[in-house]
C-alpha cells in the first residue's frame, strides 16, 4: 500500500518502521529528520510543502503519528484513506493527553486509532486498545504505551488493506 506520514517523537518512530514493508510515498517528520533520510527517504517540514502534497496524491493512506499540525479538509481529500493515532483518545481528545491524565490520576488508557476529519479527534474509530498503567511521568506513561501504539498501527494498516480488498471485490 502506498503510505504518506505525519510522524513525531518515538511514537512516529515505531510507524515508520511498521510502514517500511509499504510503500512510504511522502514523510512529513517533526523530529529526526536525518534519522528517516539516512534510510534514503526524503523529509518535509510540513504538509504544506507541495512536495507533500504531490507525494498524498499518489497515497491511498495517510498515517499521522504525533503529527504537529491539523490536516484541513482540502488534504484530507487528496487520499482515500486516514487516520490519526491518539493515546487517551475516549478521555483526552487534543493536545496534551498524557499530561491531562496524569493531572486526574488517570490509569485506564488507550491507543486510538481513528480517521481524520475536519472536526479534530472526532473520527471514526478504526482500532483502539485498552491497558492500565501505572507511569506517573509523561516519559514513564509513553513507555507503557509504546508497545500498544505498534499493535494499534499494525491493526489500522490491516483494516486498511482488508478495506482495500473488499473494493476490489466490490467492483
Amino acid at each position: 500500500m502506498n503510505i504518506s506520514l505525519m510522524i513525531g517523537q518515538t511514537a512516529g518512530l515505531i510507524a515508520f518502521l511498521l510502514t517500511k514493508q509499504h510503500n512510504i510515498i511522502s514523510i512529513v517528520c517533526y523530529d529526526n529528520k536525518n534519522l528517516y533520510e539516512s534510510f534514503g527517504y526524503k523529509c518535509y517540514d510540513s504538509i504544506y510543502d507541495e512536495r507533500f502534497i504531490d507525494g498524498l496524491l499518489k497515497s491511498r493512506l495517510l498515517l499521522c503519528v504525533h503529527g504537529r499540525e491539523i490536516v484541513p479538509v482540502s488534504l484530507l481529500r487528496k487520499v482515500r484513506y486516514t487516520a490519526n493515532v491518539h493515546p487517551f483518545y475516549e478521555k483526552y481528545k487534543g493536545k496534551s493527553p498524557i499530561k491531562r491524565a496524569l493531572i486526574d490520576n488517570c490509569i485506564d488508557a488507550d491507543v486510538t486509532s481513528h480517521e481524520m476529519t475536519e472536526n479534530v479527534d472526532n473520527g471514526k474509530v478504526i482500532a483502539q486498545h485498552k491497558l492500565t498503567i501505572s507511569g506517573d511521568t509523561v516519559e514513564k506513561v509513553y513507555n507503557e504505551l509504546y508497545p500498544t501504539y505498534a499493535k494499534v498501527i499494525d491493526d489500522t494498516i490491516n483494516f486498511f488493506l482488508t478495506e482495500d480488498k473488499q473494493t476490489h471485490c466490490i467492483i
